[in-house]
């Protein structure tokens, strides 16, 4: 069921197959269906079990000569999650529901971190998001082409001899750039070093350079971690 949504994101976002979807969901902050499902069986749950136990869907069961599953995956769950009955019953029912939820989503987040520690991902530029809402650049930046460009440069998978080298097999060393300069087609050189980019490359920078002032120092992966920031996605197109 996850292939679905993973396929939605995939191509509204532009992203080719080596983006893991657990990284699509951080981006966006979409949550993961069965995240999702949970969350609305517990609150269905939570609602029937506080209903009127003299009639309703709980009575039915209770009196069934079937032993219904259900009251034994919800505090199965509810121990993988950390949680009891006898724990929640403490609280009101909304409060109950909101710290059932809040577990749910945090275990889901840990889950996407794991899962997204791939080379195309947000997570190789150590990047900062929040899980709870979508990037904030995927919606200040409204020009399609601008967007994709953006999206591919923080998932570290933007068009190049290195990714085309992953499905035809080239090895790395000799996944050189087109330029001449007989340099390994990177993200870091192409934005940085490339003579083919250098005046577009200049004018993307330029408002970047204010934000970060120390853009030409440090690392290659803190470099490109500066131009595919949220601060960097916020900035009007030069």
């Amino acid at each position: 069921m996850e292939s679905v949504p993973s396929t939605f994101l995939r191509s509204i976002l532009g992203m080719p197959r080596c983006v893991p979807a657990a990284g699509l969901r951080l981006e966006t902050g979409i949550a993961s269906l069965e995240c999702v499902a949970w969350i609305y069986a517990f609150r269905y749950w939570i609602k029937v079990s506080h209903a009127n136990t003299s009639m309703g869907y709980l009575h039915l069961l209770q009196n069934d000569v079937h032993n219904s599953s259900w009251f034994k995956v919800f505090p199965t769950k509810l121990h993988l999650l950390g949680l009891s009955i006898d724990f929640l019953n403490a609280f009101e029912p909304k409060t109950a529901k909101a710290i059932i939820e809040k577990r749910i989503r945090d275990i889901d987040f840990q889950h996407s971190i794991s899962s997204a520690q791939k080379t195309c991902s947000i997570l190789h530029f150590g990047l900062n998001f929040n899980f709870s809402q979508s990037a904030q650049y995927l919606e200040n930046l409204t020009v399609p082409k601008y967007w994709h460009v953006f999206s591919r440069a923080r998932f570290n998978c933007l068009q190049s001899a290195i990714l085309d080298g992953c499905y035809s097999g080239v090895p790395y060393e000799n996944r050189l750039c087109p330029c001449n300069n007989k340099e390994i087609e990177t993200l870091n050189h192409v934005i940085f070093v490339c003579d083919f980019y250098r005046n577009e490359c200049t004018k993307l920078l330029k408002p970047i350079m204010s934000v970060f002032p120390g853009l030409g120092l440090g690392t290659p992966t803190k470099q490109l971690g500066h131009v595919s920031s949220e601060a960097a996605g916020t900035l009007p197109l030069p």
